[in-house]
């Protein structure tokens, strides 16, 4: 599999065939890394498919970002060094909200967004980050007790 420097770090993703023709950039959330996709994203007939793990996440090098705009300046030093001219920015959560904050910017490349399970504020509840700080096994117990409903099968 791929890696390219952006950002100063180096970067994994997974990429189909490149046909240059428009480019599904698919971004994960917040923990997450490129295996929170699909597989079958790369066989998407209308468009090339790159599903990267952002800096600090999966098999990506660097540290995690401090904000979305800073995601989002990384996103677009991404899709330079990749030289990408038409991207279909797909994000998931986090992804999502750095998706956004692009589409703000109105960058040339950018055709078309897709957002998903996000949201133009992403709030998380005072009891999941107070656990983070002070007992990170309960915070993850938390996250996980309120993930599913309660007629989610328990094969999920």
């Amino acid at each position: 599999m791929p890696y390219v420097t952006a950002d100063g770090d180096q970067i994994f993703y997974t990429s189909g065939v490149r046909k240059n023709r428009q480019t599904l950039l698919v971004v994960h959330g917040s923990g997450g890394d490129h295996r929170h996709w699909p597989e079958g994203l790369h066989a998407a007939p209308a468009a090339d498919c790159i599903v990267v793990d952002l800096p600090g996440h999966g098999k990506s090098g660097g540290g995690g970002r401090q904000s979305i705009e800073a995601y989002a300046d990384f996103t677009e030093s991404l899709v330079a060094a990749l030289q990408l001219k038409a991207v279909i920015l797909v994000g998931h959560s986090m992804g999502g909200a750095i998706a956004q904050m692009l589409g703000l910017r109105r960058r040339p490349w950018l055709r078309k967004l897709v957002l998903v399970g996000t949201g133009a504020r992403l709030r998380v509840a005072n009891e999941i980050l107070g656990f983070l700080e002070t007992d990170y096994p309960k915070a993850v117990d938390l996250i996980c007790s309120r993930a599913f409903g309660a007629m989610t099968s328990g094969s999920m």
